[in-house]
C-alpha cells in the first residue's frame, strides 16, 4: 500500500484492492466528512451508521477491513462495547 501525493491531494494506491471501511459516528456531518476524505484517498466505504448495535450487524454483513468507531454513541451500546463485539 502506498500513498501518491499530487497537487496537494493524497490518494491510496492499492495493488490488490481498496480497503473497505465501516464508519461508526453519531455526528452526521463528521461521518460525511470522514467518508469524503477516505473516498478521495481511494478507500471504499462499506457502510456508515450512528448505532453501535447496527455497527455489529453491518460488520458481519459487509466484512470491512477497517472500522472507524466513535467511542461515545447515542444509543444503548457505546463504541467500546461495539468494537469488542466486532
Amino acid at each position: 500500500m502506498t500513498f501518491n501525493i499530487n497537487n496537494g491531494s493524497m490518494k491510496l494506491e492499492e495493488t490488490m484492492h481498496a480497503s473497505k471501511v465501516l464508519i461508526v459516528e453519531d455526528n452526521s456531518q463528521v461521518a460525511l466528512d470522514v467518508r469524503d476524505s477516505l473516498q478521495q484517498m481511494g478507500y471504499v466505504i462499506s457502510a456508515i451508521t450512528a448505532s453501535g448495535e447496527e455497527a455489529v450487524t453491518l460488520a458481519k454483513k459487509t466484512n470491512p477491513d477497517i472500522v472507524l468507531m466513535d467511542i461515545h454513541l447515542r444509543d444503548k451500546m457505546d463504541g467500546i462495547e461495539a468494537a469488542s463485539r466486532i
